[in-house]
C-alpha cells in the first residue's frame, strides 16, 4: 500500500520521469553526477521489475494526489508518457490506482505520504514514512503500522475508485 503527495510513487514512475525528478535534486541532495542519478533511477526501475514482474503477481495499492499531475517534471510529452505508464501499470492484475483530490477535506494524511508492506506471517508489516527532507523513517510496530493501514482505508474511502481513476487519466490524455 502506497500513498504519495505531489508526486508520482517510484514504482509507478518511468525512467523519463524518474530521471526529471532526479535531476531537479542533481547537486542538492548529493553532489552533482550524472553516475549518481543514472544508479538512482536504475534502482528504481530494478525494484519496479521486481515488484511487477513476480510469480505470482503482487498485490500493490496505489493512491496518489492529483497534484501530482500539477507538479511536472521534465515538458508536457514526457508528463503524457507518464500518464500513459499510469494507466499500463494500473491495467496489471493485482495492481490497484486510486486518486485523491490534494484537496480533499479531513484527510487524515494531508502533509506527507507513506509505505506500507504486508508480508506472509510471522513477518510483521514494516511502513515507511516519506519525508522531504531529512532520513525516512521505518517502522515495525504494530502500534505504528495499524494505524497506517487505518489511514489507507480511510483514503481510499475518499479516493476516486480504480475503475474511475483510469477513466480521469484517460480524459487527462484527451486534454493533453
Amino acid at each position: 500500500m502506497t500513498y504519495e503527495r505531489g508526486i508520482f510513487p517510484g514504482l509507478l514512475q518511468t525512467g523519463e520521469y524518474a530521471e526529471a525528478v532526479m535531476r531537479a535534486g542533481d547537486g542538492l541532495w548529493w553532489e552533482p553526477s550524472y553516475e549518481e542519478r543514472a544508479e538512482r533511477v536504475a534502482f528504481r526501475l530494478e525494484r519496479q521489475r521486481v515488484v511487477f514482474d513476480s510469480t505470482p503477481p503482487r498485490r500493490v495499492e496505489f493512491i496518489v494526489t492529483d497534484d501530482a499531475f500539477h507538479a511536472e517534471f521534465g515538458d508536457r510529452e514526457l508528463m503524457r508518457r507518464q500518464v500513459e505508464h499510469l494507466l499500463r501499470v494500473a491495467d496489471r492484475p493485482g495492481v490497484d490506482l486510486w486518486l485523491l483530490s490534494a484537496t480533499t477535506r479531513n484527510s487524515p494524511a494531508p502533509h506527507a505520504g507513506f509505505t506500507l508492506l504486508h508480508f506472509e506471517p510471522p513477518a510483521p508489516a514494516i511502513g515507511f514514512a516519506s519525508v522531504a527532507y531529512g532520513p525516512s523513517p521505518y517502522l515495525d510496530d504494530p502500534a505504528d503500522t495499524l494505524p497506517l493501514g487505518r489511514v489507507f482505508q480511510r483514503l481510499k474511502q475518499l479516493s476516486t475508485g480504480p475503475a474511475e481513476s483510469k477513466d480521469v487519466l484517460r480524459e487527462a490524455l484527451r486534454r493533453s
